[in-house]
């Protein structure tokens, strides 16, 4: 994953996360779970925000259960990162970490 490399050596690319995010953008849905996260993180890290980033939080919703939670949790962070607003993401998160939470 070429932007996961480029933000975790902290080299933003502007042109290069553009150009993924237009490319990706018609097949976020075809991703693996772990793939929506990567890239998610990728643009957050790089500070890259991009309309790519809200289809990956619209095509995580219904595909949660497929998620783990360090990965859900790690989505949040890069949503929330990127002041891009995911309510269904958020809710669907918090209704998902609820029943696993002990007192």
């Amino acid at each position: 994953n070429i932007v996961w490399a480029f933000a975790t050596l902290h080299l933003p690319n502007e042109p290069l996360f553009g150009e993924i995010s237009e490319r990706a953008f018609a097949v976020v849905p075809e991703f693996a779970p772990q793939h929506l996260v990567n890239i998610a993180w990728s643009f957050a890290v790089a500070r890259q925000p991009a309309p790519v980033v809200d289809r990956i939080a619209a095509a995580a919703v219904p595909r949660l259960r497929e998620i783990l939670p360090h990965a859900q949790a790690s989505l949040v962070w890069s949503v929330a990162r990127l002041a891009r607003g995911s309510a269904p993401l958020l809710t669907a998160v918090a209704a998902a970490a609820r029943p696993t939470l002990t007192r």
